[in-house]
């Protein structure tokens, strides 16, 4: 193993002990004193935190205070607002002050080369914060952001970022969070030898947590460094972003993503051209849309000619088609040039120890003077460094394929694969690309179908109803159509029809997908089911769907994506499964088409024996078919 496997293995050890120590001392301050809510012990910790490197001890009441006064004084104007009263809280925790302290020294000198802070919020903020106090966010893994760092800052060069750095240009997060890729822009910059002063001036970060902004601000004092961060109400209408368009040399973010949960009015984002507008609009559904689109075109914005910006998306965004129509229009109405530099998928597992399974990509832009044409590097990571056990982090073996990835795109970098190459600007799809994966790493669940949410309708109204239970599902997708033709739910239940798709959401460990027979009568499902229709309503669509789910890949990112305290509790998010990716399998649709209308004919045949069995049981005579 070489110096620099052994260096990163260590390190991830380090990080996995360091959020151990942290998530025990969260634990241990909320139950031993009187620290609520957990902002308070959060506040407290962080303050800690600050103090932590001073040389003599710190493990009474008297000398924290001390310590904590005397670095309040040498950091001036650069010193954080406290939410709270330190001392007070000292009070509150006398007896345990030095258990404290010598757990928050520990974890210092874990992370004395990490994002300290961050990892502390992201942390305590899992299964506490955000559920009791409206703070919850996804933070990005280090082991995420410092390659999307990197490879940011090999596109422009160590001499010319310094040039440019001298000169004024800026870089940051217009929704930091705790600062997580501004920390690692910064010490990005420190590698390649850029003034501490020019950082510290250049430096911006945004955000609408004062809590998270804060923690960002100590990151950096611990540091050095004294930047200009600011908490405001909205990073898409703040006037202080706006003031400072076209000066961002990086731009490094995870912006805040959804379906569909900004609307556009008019005249909302004065910085939005109508023809952005129009184009974004498309992509929304009742006028609303997922800011995640905005933050991306804002970004864009604020970049100089030659800026990068490298930005996580929800596969939904990142894996479109219409993207590259997006990143057309951008550089129509700005007049510039917008080369996708890097895709890189990331598994399931990047962000469900913040909470939530939706399937992401990175995407590394550059911003040029015109468009041109080039390929794009596409690749796929299926390790991040860590695994997620329990509610902690647990170091994965196979290591972190990102690191990997960002020296292949170094040496795609060298051979000129970003300059003029040939093939179609923005497009993803027809980018050639270096390392390309095959067209299933590019694909998700939800580039194919939409989501059903409709009730079903009364059964006792139809003439010939179905309802498909969970049980009535086996592996192979073969219904128990007379049980379904018999079932009398509680509830109704929501409705599908013929072509749909139905993917059990609940135990996940036993897998249940089928397609909607294509029979006459009223069908529905349990409402357990998530509900797929192929967007061109062809049935063959449906059946190629249903296998492509079926798949070893998918079902272990279903399956990863489930909640729950036991198998038989688990229950996958149904929005979740929008976004997991799906292989593009060698199939025969015909030979599969003629296979399910055998299957049909054969559940027509088992409802005409299962009335003619039932007229005997009832005392009839006939037993035709």
């Amino acid at each position: 193993m070489s110096a620099t496997a052994v260096g990163i293995s260590l390190f991830e050890d380090d990080q996995s002990r360091a959020e151990r120590l942290l998530l025990d001392l969260a634990d241990y301050i909320y139950g031993h004193t009187s620290l609520k809510p957990m902002s308070k012990t959060l506040f407290a910790i962080s303050r800690c935190l600050l103090i932590a490197d001073e040389k003599h001890d710190v493990n009474d009441i008297a000398s924290v205070r001390r310590a904590y006064a005397v670095v309040r004084e040498r950091l001036g104007s650069a010193a954080p607002e406290d939410d709270y009263s330190f001392d007070s809280l000292l009070e509150e925790c006398h007896e345990h002050v030095g258990r404290i302290m010598s757990a928050v020294v520990e974890v210092r000198q874990l992370t004395r080369r990490s994002d300290a802070l961050g990892l502390a919020f992201n942390s305590l903020l899992r299964g506490k914060i955000e559920g009791g106090e409206g703070l919850g966010t996804y933070l990005t893994p280090e082991e995420v952001v410092v390659p999307m760092v990197q490879m940011s800052m090999d596109l422009v060069g160590a001499t010319a970022t310094l040039k440019r750095l001298s000169e004024g240009a800026l870089f940051g997060d217009i929704c930091g969070g705790t600062g997580r890729f501004v920390f690692a822009l910064a010490q990005e910059l420190r590698n390649r030898d850029a003034v501490v002063a020019h950082i510290e001036r250049s430096a911006r970060l945004y955000d609408q947590s004062r809590l998270a902004v804060d923690l960002a601000r100590i990151n950096f004092v611990l540091q050095g460094a004294n930047p200009r961060f600011s908490a405001v109400k909205d990073s898409l209408t703040e006037p202080a972003i706006e003031r400072e368009s076209g000066r961002y040399l990086f731009l490094a973010t995870n912006p805040p993503f959804g379906t569909a949960k900004y609307a556009l009015r008019p005249g909302a984002l004065p910085w939005l051209d109508p023809v952005l507008l129009k184009e974004i609009a498309a992509t929304g559904r009742g006028g609303a849309v997922d800011p995640a689109i905005l933050f991306l075109i804002r970004n864009l914005q604020l970049l100089s000619t030659d800026g990068v910006l490298a930005i996580v998306l929800p596969d939904g965004i990142a894996r479109a088609p219409m993207l590259r129509g997006l990143l057309q229009k951008f550089e129509i109405v700005h007049r510039c040039g917008v080369d996708l530099c890097a895709s890189i998928s990331l598994p399931v597992v990047t962000f469900m120890l913040g909470g939530t399974v939706a399937k992401t990509s990175f995407l590394i832009l550059r911003k040029t003077a015109k468009a041109r044409q080039f390929s794009t590097f596409v690749a796929q990571a299926k390790h991040v460094g860590f695994l997620k056990r329990g509610n902690r982090r647990a170091v994965d073996s196979h290591g972190n394929d990102l690191t990997r990835i960002s020296q292949q795109f170094a040496q795609f970098r060298q051979k000129g694969k970003l300059s003029a190459v040939g093939g179609s600007p923005n497009a993803l799809s027809a980018a050639g690309g270096f390392n390309a994966p095959p067209s299933d790493q590019v694909q998700t669940v939800g580039t194919f179908a939409d989501l059903v949410k409709v009730r079903a309708a009364d059964p006792n109204q139809a003439e010939r109803a179905f309802h498909i239970s969970i049980l009535d599902v086996d592996e192979t997708g073969f219904i128990d159509i007379i049980a379904a033709s018999r079932n009398e739910p509680g509830s109704r239940g929501t409705a599908c029809k013929p072509g749909d798709v139905i993917l059990s959401c609940i135990n996940p460990r036993l897998w249940r997908v089928t397609v909607v027979p294509d029979m006459r009568g009223d069908w529905s499902c349990s409402s357990e089911f998530v509900v797929l229709r192929p967007r061109d309503h062809k049935f063959s669509s449906g059946l190629r769907l249903a296998a492509q789910l079926h798949h070893r890949s998918v079902m272990d990112a279903v399956r990863d994506a489930a909640t729950g305290t036991s198998s038989s509790r688990q229950r996958v998010p149904k929005a979740a499964l929008m976004d997991v990716s799906l292989r593009d399998i060698r199939l025969d649709l015909r030979a599969l088409e003629a296979r399910w209308r055998e299957r049909i004919a054969f559940y027509e045949d088992r409802l005409k024996e299962a009335t003619a069995y039932q007229r005997l049981h009832q005392d009839g005579e006939d037993f035709s078919f």
